[in-house]
């Protein structure tokens, strides 16, 4: 089998990574592929965060360039920043982004010597995800079905975070220090960043966030050491 995490370098992809760099032998992680793509986002850190987070847990980050084939005015995230939908779907929504990035995940991992090898694909998508309809259950199905008819291969997507709220992935991550310095690498923040490299704190991913450690820090009967760990990260953003 061969399995592409994909990095994006937030938080939740950032959990995917540190439970596939350890919990899996030596053997089997030197054969996986951590990708993240660059598609043209305002916030490009977001992928130094991904090469960071690699680093920490020692794997080969792998940046692939795609192309989106879209109208940049319908979403905050590639040139325009000024969009406001007046629907439900969130205004950072990328029309088919993660469609593309799991064909271009399965393409980089399918090898025509090898055609009946099984694909398996690792994404991060939360509950917390419901305003951006390509990070649904059924949305997975189907793209797996899509996929692996596409390529005439088994392709399998993995979404082991999909019933976390993002208060229990940052819960995951704070643990420990190990954990935590992964924590501090991610990079959620929507806009393109600041002169001081800070998260701005005020779109809805930083929002998020925020409202997921606050709501840890509301956890009762927690260890010191937890505690210490969540300030860290809301100092380290200049948020406390």
């Amino acid at each position: 089998m061969k399995t592409v995490v994909l990095v994006s370098g937030g938080i939740d992809s950032a959990l995917n990574a540190y439970n596939y760099a350890t919990k899996n032998s030596k053997e089997e992680v030197e054969k996986m592929l951590f990708v993240g793509f660059d598609y043209g986002q305002n916030h490009k850190r977001e992928l130094s965060a991904a090469k960071k987070i690699c680093k920490r847990l020692k794997v080969p980050f792998t940046k692939a360039k795609i192309q989106f084939v879209i109208n940049k005015g319908n979403t905050n995230l590639v040139g325009n920043e000024n969009l406001e939908r007046n629907d439900s779907i969130s205004n950072y929504f990328v029309p088919g982004r993660n469609m593309q990035f799991l064909m271009s995940a399965a393409q980089l991992a399918y090898d025509s010597n090898n055609p009946n090898e099984e694909i398996k694909i690792v994404v991060g998508s939360n509950a917390d995800d419901i305003a951006h309809p390509d990070c649904s259950v059924t949305f997975y199905e189907a793209t797996e079905k899509a996929i692996g008819e596409a390529l005439g291969a088994r392709v399998r997507i993995a979404t082991p975070l999909i019933n976390k709220t993002k208060r229990e992935i940052i819960f995951k991550l704070v643990q420990d220090d190990k954990r935590t310095k992964i924590l501090e690498e991610t990079w959620s923040c929507y806009r393109s960043a600041k002169a001081d490299d800070k998260e701005c704190g005020e779109c809805p991913a930083c929002k998020l966030k925020r409202e997921a450690i606050a709501k840890v820090l509301e956890t009762p009967n927690l260890c010191v050491g937890i505690v210490k760990r969540c300030n860290k990260i809301l100092r380290l953003n200049g948020w406390k």
